[in-house]
């Protein structure tokens, strides 16, 4: 057989392959052609756009609240911080009673004082300041006025009008004693008065009378009566005119057991501060309990001076 034979067409073939050709051509070029001519344009909802548009506009609007937050913080801080005193916000304040006098940092802020006015305080008091009367709380640079409303009923201090008034009265009295007739002295036991047989000696008023008997229950009771000279605002001139009125019979002293009591009932007597509590903690622990209170004496920070205070309120037994 002659192989030309297979390359060669006939003429019935040759059109049969140009149909096929062209037949090709139009299936692949028919999606095109449809998109062309029979490609619908797609609307736009006027309604659909206006709500994309001001979505993104409350995406931006988020952002910038955002990088600009930290900013408007301190800014506002700052400026709170220069208000004066009659603008600044005003600060709710939980106080209790107390003496501003070297009351502790940690107190101050349990009432809600601010921490850079606590600052303050403790910077006055290291340069030496005190406070004598209520209305020098006032003075301390960021108390406002509304702050110093809110704690001056808790000050365990005279006010200055109620000091001086008191002066006024001892004066008053001391004339009138010239033109009366003498009398039957009058003796009270500071030990267990309270403070309406207090205020009936000339000189001790309401403020004074309540600070005797604070002062006793925080001691224990008075061994002498030089130690009303340790209550806030006591001046020698008050004291001598009321010491001839004063006695201390045979009373009770509450002591201290220092071989038991924790660090949180010994810290709460006047006469013992943290050093000395932390000292007889540290003694008893290496050494254990003590056998005579004297031995309370090998501790370099108790001297005789300081032994002879302390020592009328402390024991060993139950």
């Amino acid at each position: 057989m002659n192989w030309k034979n297979y390359l060669t067409f006939s003429r019935s073939e040759r059109n049969g392959i140009v149909v096929f050709a062209i037949l090709l051509v139009v299936i692949i070029l028919a999606p095109k052609i449809h998109d062309i001519f029979f490609y619908e344009q797609k609307r736009i909802d006027p309604e659909s756009f206006k709500k994309d548009i001001l979505a993104f506009e409350d995406q931006l609007r988020k952002i910038e609240n955002k990088t600009r937050i930290s900013y408007t913080t301190k800014k506002t801080h700052d400026l709170n911080n220069n208000l004066p005193k009659s603008e600044k916000p005003q600060i709710l304040l939980q106080p209790i009673e107390f003496n501003p006098n070297q009351l502790e940092e940690k107190l101050w802020l349990d009432m809600g004082m601010p921490e850079n006015v606590v600052r303050t305080i403790k910077n006055y008091e290291d340069a030496g300041g005190s406070f004598r009367f209520k209305e020098d709380v006032n003075r301390i640079y960021g108390i406002t006025d509304e702050m110093y409303a809110q704690l001056s009923p808790y000050i365990k201090l005279p006010s200055k009008d109620q000091f001086y008034k008191d002066s006024e009265s001892i004066k008053a009295d001391e004339v009138k004693e010239t033109d009366e007739k003498p009398e039957k002295p009058l003796l009270v036991d500071i030990n267990t008065a309270d403070t309406l047989e207090l205020m009936k000696i000339r000189g001790i008023g309401p403020f004074y009378s309540k600070s005797i008997v604070e002062y006793r229950n925080s001691l224990g009771g008075f061994v002498s009566i030089y130690q009303l000279m340790d209550i806030y605002g006591m001046n020698d001139e008050r004291f001598e005119s009321i010491k001839k009125h004063i006695i201390i019979k045979d009373s009770v002293i509450k002591q201290i057991n220092i071989n038991e009591a924790d660090f949180s009932e010994m810290i709460r007597h006047p006469y013992l501060n943290r050093n000395l509590v932390n000292n007889l903690i540290v003694m008893r622990q290496q050494h254990g309990k003590f056998h005579a209170i004297e031995d309370i004496k090998r501790s370099h920070i108790i001297d005789d001076e300081t032994f002879a205070i302390i020592a009328p309120y402390l024991k060993l037994d139950k």
